[in-house]
């Protein structure tokens, strides 16, 4: 837990070494600037971070083991695997349409030619 906050609020570990609830204010501080955060988001961002604080072990030596290497993350530059194509051909088809909806907001008249140009112009453009 302890690595898993380190890396996830890298950020606040630079304020202190080991945060504390005297820090509060300098954490919701940090988040108010790097994330834009209003008072109230920032207030329960840092509780967040400082609940989960409370269950990191950051003495215990289990986190500087060897991490197995099924957990561990590949290194960005590993390729990536692409299945055959018959291992793609047993996965059901994806659906790759696209639907758009469009929304007319008509102007308050009762002159028909201002319609028919917003009609005419919506079929030349977008059914052409």
């Amino acid at each position: 837990m302890a690595e898993a906050l380190r890396g996830a609020y890298g950020d606040v570990f630079h304020i202190r070494e080991r945060p504390t609830q005297e820090d509060r204010s300098a954490i919701e501080g940090l988040f108010k600037s790097k994330h834009n955060s209003n008072d109230l988001t920032a207030g329960r961002q840092a509780a967040t971070f400082l609940t989960l604080l409370g269950l990191a072990d950051f003495d215990s030596e289990s986190q500087k083991q060897e991490i197995p290497a099924e957990v561990r993350r590949p290194p960005a530059e590993e390729p990536i695997k692409v299945r055959p194509p018959e291992e793609a051909a047993k996965r059901p088809a994806l659906s790759t349409e696209l639907h758009y909806t469009i929304q007319v907001h008509l102007p308050a008249t009762k002159d028909i030619e201002v319609f028919n140009a917003i009609f005419r112009s919506l079929r030349e453009n977008l059914l052409a």
